[in-house]
């Protein structure tokens, strides 16, 4: 038996639940997390979760995020997370201990030689918050080939008919996720929202807004709050660039335009953004591309806004959903220490090239805080926890060249396999793996 059924099986004699508890490698240095690390057997830890820091801030909470800052702030890398990991097995050689993280920093790894090196390293299992069981041949498979589990997440929204799926592949042990942000602050109320909308509104006075609404999570919540603060000062610019997900931009105009009643522009750019990645298959380029273009797309519909047109007398103030992960990955924080930052949203110079003065209302806000506030402003719950969609759309989705074909197969498969994951939003960092019966 593997370490980690060796220990389940110990506990189940016992009867008593694991005790699980987790560190983030390298936070606030690779010293002293280690010494964490090896302390925690003799703390009664029964199986250690080991964070592979990456600045994706898909369902952490303010807790884990910051670990996750400091650990990448102090070099902390995969490479090194390994080493981490052979240090304490030179004194320990019973308690299960499991990497958890995202998929991105195994993929710049390479697959093979992470499970190669996890395994000399003396790893038991992975938890990977955003592989679902669809792409188990990518990781699932070839890990537990190793010898390496696989833990398979669930929620409270996993139903009878999905709940199947999930775990088909995987070792058996299973991961439960709050839907609720269990690592954050509590629940945004009337009162937080208040108090925003009332700097918002002292900021901007009787000035006028653009804002670029994406339809993702950060734009909406900045949308919809600075919409509630000043109304019709408000102008949004929907870029539609024809890689989003099936029936996204009618969803996106239903919600701000039809419920919310705001101001919403949109532009469908499908032909333009489809012509310029015609033939490029390298997903860099594509993420180059589509945030040139949308530059170019919003500069211009800004431009006549700044200009004023119908009725309203002219923009100065240009909104962005930023959220203070993307403050950190700018090197916008206090430490003026840069990160990682997607080559898609690097358009910091928009202001400055408009002429406009900026609005940040969420810059302070970690993602669940930002899903609490949105929560708050009466955003549906599904827009709000839905399971992340990259920026640049079904342009990363589609391996090699976009063609209709593949944009049409992509598209209908996320509601089907998506979807049904809108619950995994938060992880606790003290939780209980189970291991299934039979």
């Amino acid at each position: 038996m593997s370490r980690l059924q060796t220990r389940f099986a110990e506990l189940k004699e016992q009867n008593r639940a694991a005790l699980v508890t987790f560190v983030t490698a390298g936070d606030p240095g690779y010293d002293t997390s280690l010494a964490i690390l090896k302390g925690l057997p003799a703390a009664g830890a029964d199986v250690i979760e080991l964070g592979m820091p990456f600045t994706d801030p898909m369902a952490d909470g303010p807790a884990i995020q910051l670990a996750n800052i400091r650990a990448l702030e102090a070099k902390q890398n995969l490479l090194k997370t390994l080493q981490m990991v052979r240090e304490f097995r030179k004194d320990n050689s019973e308690t299960p201990l499991v990497l958890m993280g995202y998929f991105n920093p195994i993929h710049k790894y390479g697959v093979p030689k992470f499970i190669a090196d996890a395994k000399e390293a003396g790893v038991d299992g992975l938890i990977v918050v955003d592989m679902p069981p669809e792409h188990n041949g990518e990781l699932c498979d070839p890990a537990q080939a190793a010898g390496i589990d696989f833990i398979r997440l669930t929620t409270p929204t996993t139903d009878d008919v999905r709940l199947p799926t999930v775990l088909n592949g995987s070792s058996g042990f299973v991961y439960y996720v709050s839907v609720a942000g269990v690592t954050g602050a509590g629940a945004a109320t009337l009162e937080h929202v208040e108090e925003a909308v009332a700097r918002i509104r002292e900021k901007v006075g009787d000035e006028e807004v653009i804002l670029g609404l994406s339809g993702g999570v950060d734009s909406s919540v900045a949308a919809a709050l600075i919409h509630r603060a000043i109304g019709d000062q408000l102008t949004c610019v929907f870029v539609d660039h024809g890689l989003l997900r099936l029936n996204e931009g009618d969803a996106v105009m239903a919600m701000f335009a039809g419920q919310l009643h705001a101001r919403v522009i949109r532009v469908d750019a499908s032909e333009l953004f489809l012509g310029k990645l015609a033939g490029v298959s390298d997903p860099e380029a594509k993420r180059k591309i589509i945030g040139a273009e949308f530059v170019t797309v919003f500069k211009e519909q800004a431009a006549k806004l700044k200009a004023g047109d119908g009725g309203h007398k002219g923009a100065t103030y240009l909104a962005q959903g930023t959220i203070y992960p993307d403050v950190i990955e700018s090197g916008g924080a206090k430490s003026k220490k840069a990160v990682t930052i997607k080559s898609h949203h690097n358009v910091g110079g928009l202001p400055e090239q408009l002429g406009l003065k900026l609005l940040e209302p969420l810059r302070d806000l970690f993602k669940d805080e930002v899903r609490e506030l949105g929560v708050a402003l009466g955003l549906p719950y599904d827009m709000v926890y839905r399971h992340p969609f990259p920026g640049p759309g079904l342009a990363i989705r589609i391996p090699g060249d976009i063609t209709p074909e593949r944009s049409q197969v992509i598209d209908g498969a996320d509601p089907e396999h998506f979807q049904p994951l809108a619950g995994i939003v938060a992880v606790t960092p003290f939780s209980v793996l189970t291991r299934m019966a039979g």
